[in-house]
């Protein structure tokens, strides 16, 4: 097997391989790959052999563009349903279809259904090499039947070094989600093959959600594009807040939205478990999404869907650790409300006041157990009362201000339950610089760091 770096002399022998018939590992976006051609016969053959592949298993197919010998035309005989729309909106990227099949294509690529599984890979060396060979390339992982996915090439040649022709050696994969896979009817419907980093309720409706991430990418989130519902720095800001804190035992996310809170503070190392509560169903449905695009299962992040007043198990009494939330802004009868019902519970109390959410805060916590949230700075008497009031002793206070010199926006408050002792006031935080942009300590939490 030879060697070769991902330069452009790399991909050159790598292309000059597979024109000769030659099975190639690279990398991709996501693991490492095995590569042939589909204008090989031959190479296809013996990977299917490598791979022990079963006829009704085909391998998947990498393209570049959509028209051309390498593009997708190619190899799909029709665009059905909402094909050309997810093409259009989602390609390249994590997306493959399962479009019906080009006559000549290989046996080894078409399921026997007649269909062919084909995505355009967003990643540009792996775009190159297929657009200089000039023809689509299989999709399928540098591994031995039953062996785990390689990330990096010496585990390419431990597992695979004796049946390749070539290693295209690259810097180590992150092993992220395997693309979602669709099939797209004619009629319009999707039906979903296998969950990946596009969710499905993005890709039917892209119109009504967008998918985002905060801390450069470390935490992805698809959200609704309308205003009123989409994430605000806020939870950021409590998240950031709890950067330094105790994290044991059960968290419970009052009002979690879709997920973000707990998404966060597992980014910054809380173990959890995590349980969600929402009223609102079709956010509660995307914090269940979020958190499998962040690889957290349900026993880590569980989201409940009801009112957080009278929603049951697994919310026994005294078992949390930690209660965090991100309440509605607005108390009834302030600010003019939203005519959408559901852009009106997310930011005015109609669904559960501050007087309502201390005590099932308290009554969530165990002893010494901590509530933390986040509102704005002309509540901050009323909510250091009615924690009062609950038996949450306030233990930390930091203001947050736009800028040096302006009056709090918002607060960020720690409460004990059943604590005694005084209450700590940090320094403000100031939110941005005088030219514009974030200061040191946002922008630093916000790109990863602590």
């Amino acid at each position: 097997m030879r060697r070769a770096d991902s330069t452009p002399e790399g991909l050159r022998a790598a292309v000059e391989c597979l024109q000769a018939g030659g099975l190639v590992a690279l990398p991709t976006e996501t693991v490492y790959g095995l590569a042939a051609s589909l204008d090989r016969p031959d190479a296809l053959q013996r990977l299917s052999r490598l791979k022990e592949r079963p006829a009704d298993s085909p391998f998947p197919v990498i393209v570049s563009g959509l028209d051309g010998p390498a593009g997708l035309g190619r190899v799909a005989a029709q665009l059905p349903g909402r094909a050309s729309e997810l093409v259009r909106r989602f390609w390249p990227g994590p997306l493959t279809l399962v479009l019906p099949a080009a006559a000549d294509l290989p046996p080894e690529v078409v399921g026997l259904d007649g269909t062919v599984g084909v995505r355009w890979s967003p990643d540009p060396a792996l775009e190159e090499l297929i657009a200089l060979l000039g023809a689509p390339v299989t999709a399928t992982s540098a591994n031995l039947r039953g062996a785990p996915a390689a990330t990096d090439p010496s585990q390419v040649e431990q597992g695979l070094g004796a049946h390749l022709d070539l290693l295209l050696a690259g810097p180590p994969r992150r092993a992220t989600l395997p693309s979602t896979l669709v099939r797209p009817a004619a009629d319009g419907s999707l039906t979903l093959l296998r969950r990946g980093p596009l969710p499905l309720p993005l890709l039917e409706q892209p119109d009504r959600f967008s998918l985002d991430s905060l801390r450069r990418g470390g935490v992805p989130f698809v959200q609704p594009r309308g205003r009123g519902l989409r994430v605000t720095i806020d939870p950021v800001l409590l998240a950031h807040f709890l950067v330094d804190q105790c994290s044991e035992g059960p968290v419970v996310d009052l009002g979690t939205g879709v997920g973000i809170l707990p998404l966060l503070l597992a980014s910054q190392g809380w173990p959890g478990p995590f349980v969600g509560v929402e009223l609102q169903p079709e956010l509660a449905l995307l914090a269940r999404e979020n958190a499998f695009l962040n690889r957290l299962d349900p026993a880590r992040f569980q989201v409940l869907e009801g009112d957080l007043r009278v929603v049951g198990e697994p919310l026994a009494a005294g078992g949390a650790s930690w209660v965090v939330t991100n309440p509605p802004y607005q108390a009834l009868g302030q600010g003019r409300s939203s005519p959408d019902p559901a852009r009106a519970l997310a930011c005015h109390e109609l669904g559960c006041s501050l007087a309502e959410l201390a005590p099932v805060a308290r009554r969530l916590l165990r002893p010494g157990g901590q509530v933390a949230l986040i509102l704005p700075g002309e509540r901050e008497a009323e909510a250091l009362d009615l924690l009062g009031k609950a038996d949450l002793a306030p233990r930390r206070l930091r203001r947050v201000i736009t800028r040096a010199g302006h009056a709090p926006t918002r607060l960020l408050l720690q409460a004990e339950a059943g604590g005694r002792g005084p209450l700590q006031e940090e320094p403000a935080l100031q939110l941005y610089q005088p030219g514009g942009g974030y200061t040191g300590e946002v922008a630093r939490y916000l790109d990863g760091g602590a």
